[in-house]
C-alpha cells in the first residue's frame, strides 16, 4: 500500500502551512492528503474522504516521496515562458505598428519572419491582444474609409429591393 513517509518537522511544516490563511484550497487538500496517508487511511479511503479520485491521492503521494514540500506547489503545464522572446516580439511589433500604414495580422507575422521571429497571423494577433491591448485583426480595430459617392452607408430594413437591397444611400 502506497504511505507518505512523513517525519516530525516535515508533519510540522505541513500542518503549518495547511492552516496559512494564504493556502489555497487546492494546497491544503494535498495536505491533507499526505498527513492522512501518513496516520495510516490507504488512497481509496481518503480519496472518498476529500470527494476526489484515487487516482489523484496516488499522484500526491508519489509527487511528496519525489519532490517533498515542493510537491505542494502548483505548477504551471508546459515549458517555462521565454522572458527575452516576449520582449523582443513586443518591442518589434510596437516599431511596426508606429509605422503609418494599417497592419493586418497576417502582415505583421510577415514582417517578424523578416527579422527571424516566426510565428502565425493568430500568435500575432494574441500577442496584439495582451500587449498592445487591441483584440482581432489589426485593421478592424481602426476607422474605416469614407464612403464613396452612391455607395451605401447603413442598412436599413425599410430599404426597397430595387436600390440596393437592405442598405441605403444619403
Amino acid at each position: 500500500m502506497l504511505r507518505a513517509d512523513v517525519s516530525p518537522e516535515d508533519w510540522e511544516r505541513l500542518r503549518e502551512r495547511g492552516r496559512s490563511p494564504w493556502a489555497t484550497p487546492w494546497e491544503r487538500d494535498r495536505v491533507e492528503m499526505i498527513l492522512l496517508s501518513a496516520s495510516g487511511w490507504s488512497p481509496p479511503w481518503i480519496a472518498e474522504y476529500l470527494g476526489v479520485h484515487a487516482a489523484t491521492v496516488r499522484r500526491v503521494l508519489k509527487a511528496w516521496s519525489r519532490e517533498g514540500l515542493d510537491a505542494l506547489e502548483r505548477k504551471l503545464p508546459g515549458p517555462v515562458p521565454d522572458v527575452e522572446r516576449h520582449a523582443r516580439v513586443v518591442g518589434l511589433l510596437e516599431k511596426l505598428l508606429s509605422e503609418p500604414r494599417i497592419w493586418t495580422s497576417a502582415q505583421l507575422a510577415e514582417a517578424l519572419a523578416g527579422v527571424g521571429i516566426r510565428m502565425s497571423a493568430r500568435q500575432t494577433e494574441r500577442y496584439l491582444g495582451a500587449t498592445v491591448g487591441r483584440s482581432g485583426a489589426v485593421a478592424s480595430s481602426l476607422p474605416m474609409r469614407p464612403p464613396r459617392v452612391g455607395e451605401p452607408t447603413h442598412w436599413s430594413p425599410t430599404a426597397s429591393a430595387t436600390d440596393n437591397g437592405p442598405f441605403v444611400s444619403p
